[in-house]
């Protein structure tokens, strides 16, 4: 269920009007009617949630409406002695379920794609400014207003310079509401940041610490556009923070850089300082390396395209952690691959490419089997049906190759896979493989433990987020689980697998 599906259902079960719950949780009714019809989307403010389910834990008070809210989160049944704040706690839990923020991002991951790559901003309207001292080229701004008017003197300043390239070193923490109160300034913001990274600039981000999942996918699709280029690389803090000093630094050493400071939860900005003082630059710019030193690598894109080695790099680096491991694949895994299969997908690269990644491939999977001794691993394929394989439009589970258009299996390589799928099933008993119907819903990922993601945007060029933030990853790992959650047990689902795909062997081989 969708969350505007979720309110729904709640509101009949309790009988409740828009007016009724917009005073409950003290907003307008025209936003519990946006909320209901999905035309807006989960609202960011938690605090509105939490409201709302306390409110319907006091309306649910009688064994019917229990026995609902049990059958409707799937749960065991919530006794009708179970006190309101107990009942609200589970009811927020189920309103605000990572899952949806899971399937929200991946969708926009597959989906994005740059409208106009040559768009040019409009310039934004200058804001006042106050010389520091004759000289020194440092420029103090005042408030939220002031905040945009540096970011944009920064990146304007940044782009008006006939050598481009660099990497800007960028760290906040600071309340983000003078971005977000300025939707149009945001898209703006955008644009002159991709204009830098085509001009040759790069960016190293320190990101700002995330609590929830949902902060933490809002972060990943408001920089999708940034991390596709392939030149963005993000770091995070991986222990508590004592959030009550705030700091924003943002530097090209040797050219120009931005800092401010707020405390706690302030939310308009005092000052901040755009320098093109060459030495202060520089000190900002060691004062982020020295935060750096402490930070761990978090978001890290590879592409087909310019750095293929890294991306094989990225896979074998993943089969040589050990650990328990789920993934999902658009089509058969690639991991399962029969090797003649892999070097015929091969065939149409040039020698060296070719060799490169049949090489790459055969250790990969070599590390693959050698961890199915000890760690255990749920392969979820995505499956087509016999009469799809026979019109040539499923494509290879192999997708690290430089293709220009997608190779698709015949019945033959098809049954080969399958064949391969039903080895390793009776060989390892700790490889556990699960069939699902192809559809558009399914994307492509690989969780190992809950501490390392790698998401598959499909297509040409393949590209491939490496995601290591803790929320994140528990996110898709969770999501994945329950896209296959099933009440047979393991020995009655492997026997329920092999089934489908004998089945599958016999339809294709009878032709």
């Amino acid at each position: 269920m969708t969350f505007s599906e979720k309110l729904i259902f709640l509101m009949q079960l309790t009988f409740t009007t828009n007016k009724q719950l917009a005073t409950a949780i003290k907003v307008d009714p025209s936003f519990i009617s946006l909320l209901r019809t999905a035309r807006r989307n989960v609202p960011k403010n938690s605090v509105h949630i939490k409201a709302m389910a306390t409110y319907f834990a006091k309306k649910c008070e009688g064994n019917y409406q229990r026995m609902a809210l049990s059958e409707a989160m799937g749960r065991k049944y919530l006794q009708i002695q179970m006190d309101t704040n107990q009942l609200a706690a589970i009811l927020f839990e189920w309103m605000t379920d990572g899952r949806e923020q899971v399937a929200q991002f991946l969708h926009t991951f597959e989906s994005f794609s740059f409208e106009d790559e040559n768009a040019v901003t409009d310039n934004i309207a200058p804001v006042e400014t106050q010389k520091d001292s004759p000289g020194t080229r440092s420029f103090a701004y005042y408030g939220n207003e002031g905040k945009r008017g540096a970011f944009n003197a920064f990146t304007q300043y940044l782009l008006s310079l006939n050598a481009g390239g660099g990497t800007v070193l960028f760290s906040t923490d600071e309340s983000p509401e003078w971005l977000l109160e300025d939707q149009a300034y945001l898209a703006r913001l955008q644009e002159q940041m991709l204009l830098l990274l085509n001009k040759g600039y790069r960016i190293r981000r320190i990101a700002a610490p995330v609590y929830t999942t949902e902060q933490a996918f809002d972060s990943l699709s408001q920089l999708m556009p940034l991390y596709l280029t392939g030149q963005m690389e993000s770091y995070y803090y991986p222990y508590l923070r004592d959030n009550v000093y705030r700091r924003t630094i943002v530097a090209l050493p040797n050219v120009a850089s931005i800092v401010s400071t707020s405390i706690g939860e302030q939310r308009i900005s005092r000052a901040t300082v755009f320098t093109q003082d060459k030495r202060l630059t520089n000190a900002l710019a060691e004062e982020f390396n020295d935060f750096l030193d402490k930070c761990r690598p978090m978001m890290t894109t590879y592409s087909t395209v310019g750095n293929s080695d890294e991306l094989l790099r990225c896979i074998l680096n993943f089969e040589r952690d050990p650990g328990n491991r789920i993934q999902q694949s658009t089509s058969l895994s690639a991991i399962t691959s029969p090797s003649k299969l892999i070097q015929l997908a091969a065939e149409t690269l040039s020698p060296q490419e070719s060799a490169a990644i049949v090489d790459s491939l055969d250790s990969a999977q070599a590390l693959f089997k050698r961890r199915l001794a000890d760690y255990e691993v749920i392969d979820v394929h995505s499956f087509a049906t016999a009469e799809e394989v026979r019109t040539g439009s499923v494509p290879l589970g192999v997708a690290y190759l430089r293709q220009s258009a997608p190779i698709c299996y015949t019945p033959e390589t098809y049954v080969m896979h399958l064949k391969c799928i039903l080895t390793y099933m009776k060989q390892y008993e700790n490889y556990h493989a699960v069939l699902r119907r192809r559809d558009k819903s399914i994307h492509a990922m690989l969780v190992k433990d809950g501490r390392q993601v790698l998401l598959l945007r499909p297509g040409t060029p393949l590209t491939v987020f490496e995601i290591t933030q803790p929320y994140i990853a528990e996110a898709c790992r969770e999501y994945l689980t329950r896209q296959i959650k099933t009440t047979l047990s393991p020995a009655m689902q492997r026997q329920e697998t092999m089934s489908q795909i004998y089945q599958l062997i016999q339809e294709l081989e009878r032709g």
